[in-house]
């Protein structure tokens, strides 16, 4: 009795509190969505457990597209284009795998196969777009590391200055009654 009771406080904090980022991503979706806002509507309706899967996945994404648009709407706009695209191409799986028709198996394949050469085309920008991001991240530690490199002397004296102005403001705090 005492852990269901844990249980349902639990669930129902959960209830009242929401999930990190659930409403900015389902107003998200309803703008840049609104095909899969639209889905996950009748998720939560009819198969409850599937739209908290659904949804969590979605919070993910919209959490890294916002990431992303930081230093790239180029890589976001892929990212979102293939995440949508993955997001059909899941009904094409589900059709397939439910149907006994090899004429409809074959041409749901073939629409499949297109989507994920599509998906796989975005991701590859996406990815790209990451990787410009990383080298010139580098780029700026390596001029970083070398400007500190130049500076070594004055770094050492302003450190040590530092750690000594520290070190008298500690003693007079501990000997303080």
């Amino acid at each position: 009795m005492k852990s269901f009771l844990i249980i349902f406080i639990t669930y129902s904090l959960s209830l009242l509190s929401g999930r990190s980022g659930e409403s900015e991503t389902l107003k998200f979706l309803q703008e840049s969505a609104p095909d899969v806002h639209q889905e996950l509507a009748q998720l939560k309706i009819a198969e409850p457990d599937v739209y908290n899967e659904t949804l969590n996945e979605a919070v993910e994404m919209h959490a890294e597209y916002n990431r992303v648009i930081r230093f790239s709407r180029k890589g976001a706009a892929a990212y979102l284009e293939m995440y949508l695209i993955d997001f059909d191409a899941v009904w094409y799986s589900d059709e397939i795998a439910k149907s006994r028709d090899k004429l409809k198996i074959n041409e749901l394949t073939e629409e499949l196969s297109k989507l994920i050469s599509d998906s796989f085309d975005q991701w590859m920008i996406y990815e790209q777009e990451k990787l410009k991001k990383i080298a010139a991240d580098l780029e700026v530690a390596a001029k970083n590391l070398d400007q500190n490199a130049r500076n070594k002397s004055e770094i050492v004296k302003d450190d040590t200055h530092t750690l000594i102005e520290q070190s008298r403001e500690y003693l007079k705090k501990s000997k303080a009654p």
